[in-house]
């Protein structure tokens, strides 16, 4: 019976050091992500292709202006893709752990329907430098600075849609709190509260729970982001445009539950939500044709088809 006992214990022990370890690592990964989480150009060329079937070469073929805009000491690396006789920018923002590349598919839908395009790295990602990255809280001021950057550039008049998936649907829903509002948005699978995402994002790598996971939000208070505060259904609720809701109902990382709660809250009767069966976090737009109707009839319901060409 002592060796079972002592079994038992040591096995404990072995699992509260292991849960330990696993959220320090991901503590350090979302505030502190290494490089070489962070990938390369190349690699999500890949991705694109391999995940979405979609044909990156036709990206190469678009008019690209490389630009930056500063926000305090981060410098974020953009480029805008302006087509003929636009209606107006769509400033388009990724994910946690990718680049500006992983959003081609997104913004070709964009820019089919009428809009020039903006494409970024978010800081601490691809060549937008950082040290740390706050989760879609600061990350929100970025785009406020593109938006800003567009309505200096273009005129206060100028059309101007946010599209984000997971993270980036996150930091365009925050960027609402720091500059004028917006004409439309489209979030794709963002958390509702970053710290209720915590629970369902370690469950995506053990299924077993852990007693520490508290701790990252912890982790982050000392690095002087505090998670807890991160909420961007509650800027949703305070956002007057219209918001396109797209969300996967078997998303582990960002349950279906959390875009139904952003939609609940929204104000204006030209929000929509779009469940797509059976797609995990952000890939709906593996459904292509699909992603580009939602897309298209929402835009179309925003803006006036006799809109005049403003850019």
């Amino acid at each position: 019976m002592k060796v079972i006992g002592g079994l038992i214990v040591g096995g404990i022990v072995l699992y509260c050091f292991i849960s330990f370890l696993m959220v320090r690592f991901i503590g350090k990964i979302i505030f502190a992500t290494p490089a070489k989480f962070a990938p390369t150009k190349e690699k999500v060329y890949e991705e694109v292709k391999s995940l979405f079937g979609y044909d990156m070469e036709y990206y190469e073929t678009w008019i690209k202006e490389e630009f930056t805009v500063k926000n305090e000491e981060h410098i974020i690396h953009a480029e805008y893709h302006p087509i003929e006789n636009s209606k107006g920018i769509a400033i388009v923002a990724h994910g946690f752990g990718q680049n500006r590349y992983v959003m081609v598919p997104h913004a070709e839908i964009l820019r089919k329907l009428g809009f020039s395009t903006v494409l970024f790295d978010q800081r601490a990602f691809g060549m937008s430098k950082g040290e740390q990255g706050t989760f879609g809280e600061k990350e929100g001021s970025d785009v406020a600075k593109l938006i800003d950057w567009a309505r200096e550039r273009f005129g206060e008049d100028i059309k101007i849609v946010l599209c984000g998936a997971s993270m980036g649907a996150m930091s365009v829903l925050n960027s609402q709190k720091y500059t004028r509002e917006v004409d439309a948005i489209i979030e794709d699978s963002s958390p509702d509260c970053v710290a209720n995402v915590i629970k369902p994002f370690y469950k995506t790598l053990s299924p077993l729970p852990n007693p520490f996971l508290w701790n990252v939000v912890q982790q982050g208070k000392k690095k002087g982001i505090d998670l807890t505060k991160n909420n961007p259904v509650e800027i949703a609720a305070q956002i007057n445009a219209p918001v396109l809701v797209m969300h996967g109902d078997q998303d582990r990382t960002v349950p279906v539950e959390m875009g139904q709660h952003i939609y609940s809250v929204l104000k204006n009767p030209k929000s929509h939500i779009e469940i797509f069966k059976g797609k995990d976090h952000t890939l709906e737009i593996i459904e292509f044709d699909r992603y580009y109707q939602v897309v298209k009839k929402f835009i179309e319901n925003v803006f006036s088809e006799n809109e005049k060409s403003v850019i």
